[in-house]
């Protein structure tokens, strides 16, 4: 027989309880893995398996106080590494942009030191962030140092390039734009823009034309030859108001113009400055006769006598300098003869 009753309603199903331990867990795990996907070293694994440890051996209050050290060294290391965290990241720019622009910094970290490196290889403590902070900061003075002496140095170099070229007759209307803009970023005191504006110089400078190549003097013989040159300069000097010819002085200075002129007269430069010290001691002999017999009454200068003031100022840089006569010419004369 059919039952009259109205049927039962189904039973609620039983409340969950979750253990609060185990939320505070979660949640410090979250913010543990975001800190060390910036580069924290965070001991997530660790501490993980410590509560888990603690709680399966019935131990909740050690656990609980596991995960409160835990959550205050969290704390603690999250307030610090903010400000970490902007001098990694500005050391970093400055860095690559370093390089870019061609600054050597390969042994960079081995003086200045890698802050990188140690957050990798401590253990995550206030101390460890206060080291790391320390060297960041050495790292970013020296970087603030160096990198804008680079640049103003390279810098003067393209300028120097670019008038060489702009005197060579080369098209350097963009360089020069590019040039002048970093100047202006220099002065400023922009290091980003100033190395911004290095690299755009360094990409105008680039397409100017290379210079062409002329043939180089040897360094010894031409230090030879100007030793020469200076040498006779001071002779010439000395010389010049004492001569008793003053039309003989005169000769001499006209050799001396074409010897430093672009028609040569002799078939070398030893040869023409052999010369002049044949003239320049030929008029020494007159002098030293002319001292040995003074003429009475003689005039401090004649209207016909050399004027001081055509010396060569060639010449004149060098006339108080000691006497010194290498003998270059002499040799080379005679081996030729």
């Amino acid at each position: 027989m059919p039952s009259d009753s109205p049927p039962r309603a189904p039973r609620p199903p039983a409340p969950v309880f979750t253990d609060p331990l185990v939320t505070r867990l979660a949640d410090w795990t979250t913010r543990a893995k975001a800190l060390a996907t910036e580069g924290l070293p965070m001991p997530v694994q660790q501490v993980c398996e410590l509560v888990e440890r603690l709680r399966a051996k019935g131990e909740a209050g050690r656990a609980e106080q596991a995960l409160a050290r835990a959550e205050q060294l969290l704390e603690r290391v999250q307030r610090d590494w903010t400000l970490v965290r902007e001098q990694l990241r500005r050391m970093e720019e400055i860095r690559e942009l370093a390089l870019r622009c061609g600054l050597d910094l390969s042994d960079f970290d081995e003086k200045v030191g890698d802050p990188r490196a140690i957050l990798k290889g401590g253990r995550l403590s206030e101390g460890l962030l206060e080291q790391t902070s320390a060297v960041a900061s050495r790292c970013l003075a020296v970087l603030h140092d160096a990198f804008p002496k680079y640049l103003s140095k390279r810098g003067q170099e393209m300028g120097e390039t670019i008038r060489s070229a702009k005197e060579r007759g080369e098209e350097v209307s963009e360089p020069t734009e590019r040039l002048n803009q970093f100047i202006g970023a220099v002065k400023a005191g922009q290091l980003r823009g100033a190395a911004q504006a290095y690299l755009n110089l360094r990409r105008a400078v680039a397409q100017i034309p290379a210079a062409p190549t002329v043939p180089v003097v040897p360094l010894d013989e031409e230090e030879q030859i100007l030793q020469e040159a200076r040498n006779l300069a001071r002779r010439l000097n000395r010389a010049k108001g004492h001569a008793r010819d003053a039309q003989s002085a005169a000769r001499l200075m006209s050799q001396v113009k074409a010897a430093l002129s672009e028609d040569r007269r002799y078939a070398s430069p030893e040869e023409e400055i052999e010369e002049l010290w044949t003239e320049v001691e030929r008029i020494s002999h007159e002098r030293s006769e002319a001292n040995s017999d003074p003429a009475p009454n003689v005039p401090a200068r004649r209207d016909h006598e050399l004027d001081p003031a055509q010396i060569p100022p060639e010449f004149l840089e060098a006339a108080n300098a000691p006497l010194e006569r290498t003998g270059t010419t002499r040799r080379s004369r005679s081996a030729r003869r």
